[in-house]
């Protein structure tokens, strides 16, 4: 998984919901991504422009956002944290779905990689990856 290090819990917010767009429609507006992270379109602006000057995603106001590579990987990593933590949460521990993944998307922004790579390799079951 690419490392996240240096983005802000909202930055990867944004970036998976880009790719999620990207995988449903080809592309992201900044209006879809505010309102799948239930935040202000101006809220959205300026973390769009954050993550263009880091190379992370290819934007230009009004239009279309798009990942890089790079972005990309990071989003994957994002996704993937996610899913490890609510499959261990829903899998092992017998939350519900919806709690698990509300939960699983709030603290994968603090669990050390390493704490979700051994959750992943000691319950080989669960994804570790988008």
């Amino acid at each position: 998984m690419k490392d996240q290090e240096g983005l802000s819990p909202s930055q990867e917010c944004y970036l998976a919901t880009i790719l999620i767009l990207e995988l449903e429609k080809q592309c992201a507006r900044s209006g879809e991504i505010a309102g799948k992270c239930g935040v202000h379109k101006s809220s959205v602006t300026a973390a769009l422009r954050a993550l263009a000057e880091r190379s992370l995603i290819h934007y230009e106001p009004y239009g279309a956002v798009t990942l890089t590579p790079e972005g990309k990987d990071m989003a994957t990593g994002i996704i993937g944290r996610c899913r490890v933590l609510r499959d261990f949460f829903v899998e092992i521990l017998g939350i519900r779905a919806e709690d698990a993944q509300k939960a699983a998307c709030q603290m994968q922004h603090s669990v050390p990689g390493t704490i979700i790579t051994r959750i992943s390799e000691r319950f080989g079951n669960l994804r570790c990856g988008g």
